[in-house]
């Protein structure tokens, strides 16, 4: 799963052409950074879901707008993780008469994390583990704490095939005595709006010991509905469509249904959406007597120069710059101490960098789990 060879050896095999990164995600995040690594800027990106936006600084189009380009000249990499996405994108680039290996690329890197392949009314998509949402780990000893972790791909069980740090966090614990039930109910592109419905809908209900999590790149990486940063992009994708098939089915309420509605449009700073968020389950959490840990989550582009001018950078900016004013926030941007080696790439830890992360929750939450204990 060597992805910066992978990509390396792609642009070798085109020089001279314009790049574009089908994909404003992480994964074209990814891209754009080994692409300059090699001298080679991208022109723009496209998405399906994210045009007319802009991304690194750059514009996100249409990958219609590629039609426009000359094929002989272009290289358009994928920065797309999800197989049924893939598929999607190969079907789109090859209807518009663009050839694989010649006019476009999809990096093999594997499935990165198990499908979210059921629709959640609330929280966009989801999957089915031991519970709906959550893997669930036993404690073999006696009166296990139940804790709850929550947060995206950096917290979800299953991405990258690595450990998680909370599955390093359980085995902590239990090395010190202390049983404990972890409920992963980390999903990958989750960001604090959603892990606020969730702990809403789903965890006050279970009456857990404690709640960890770790967030704070999808806030600053993520494009909600526009002007609704309560909805991931994916719920309005959804919708629009059921609207498009409003018109022959049973759908209507009490008359034809005429639009979506996503409430009053907000368009508050994501810095400032994500503290909302934050406070807001700091006076659940309280509220219903549960110990509560979140931590600013560390990347590796965190501090240092911003050189391209992230978003990502910016919203980290003046997330840091106002995190004093909430103490019970932990800033753990330099937990990693900005060390490449621990990553999987600029965001994604690998194994090393979980089981640090893990010792700094065990070493934050240990004196209070263990009084919860007695």
């Amino acid at each position: 799963m060597d992805k910066q060879n992978t990509i390396h050896k792609i642009i070798s095999r085109h020089p001279g052409k314009k790049l574009v990164i089908f994909g404003a995600g992480n994964g074209g995040l990814y891209i754009f950074y080994h692409a300059l690594e090699r001298g080679l800027e991208a022109e723009y990106f496209v998405d399906n879901l994210k045009s007319g936006t802009e991304f690194c600084r750059k514009e996100v189009r249409s990958p219609y707008d590629l039609m426009y380009e000359d094929p002989e000249n272009l290289l358009v990499i994928t920065g797309i993780n999800q197989q049924s996405s893939i598929t999607s994108a190969v079907q789109q680039l090859e209807g518009m008469g663009f050839i694989q290996g010649k006019n476009f690329e999809i990096p093999e890197f594997g499935q990165l994390y198990a499908p979210a392949n059921y629709l959640d009314p609330l929280l966009a998509y989801s999957r089915m583990d031991d519970l709906p949402g959550f893997k669930v780990t036993r404690s073999p000893g006696k009166n296990p704490l139940k804790i709850v972790c929550l947060g995206g791909s950096t917290s979800d069980w299953s991405f990258g095939g690595f450990t998680c740090w909370a599955e390093f966090y359980r085995q902590y614990m239990e090395d010190a005595g202390i049983s404990v039930d972890l409920y992963n109910g980390a999903i990958s592109g989750y960001h604090s709006a959603l892990e606020l419905l969730k702990l809403i809908r789903d965890v006050i209900p279970m009456k857990p010991d404690c709640v960890l999590l770790l967030n704070g790149v999808n806030d600053g990486n993520q494009s909600p509905v526009a002007g609704h940063p309560m909805h991931h992009v994916y719920t309005g994708k959804v919708f629009d469509k059921l609207k498009g098939q409003a018109d022959n089915s049973d759908l209507e309420i009490n008359s034809a249904l005429e639009g979506v509605l996503y409430g009053p449009e907000d368009h508050t700073s994501p810095a400032e959406v994500y503290f909302r968020n934050m406070r807001m389950m700091d006076s659940l959490c309280r509220e219903f007597s549960i110990a509560f840990f979140p931590v600013l989550q560390p990347t590796g582009i965190f501090p240092g120069k911003n050189d391209l001018q992230l978003p990502l950078y910016d919203f980290y900016e003046k997330v840091t710059a106002d995190i004093g004013k909430y103490p019970f926030i932990t800033d753990g941007t330099l937990w990693l101490d900005n060390q490449l080696p621990l990553y999987f790439d600029y965001i994604h830890y690998n194994e090393n960098g979980n089981r640090i992360l893990a010792e700094k929750f065990f070493a934050l939450s240990h004196p209070v789990i263990r009084e919860l204990k007695k």
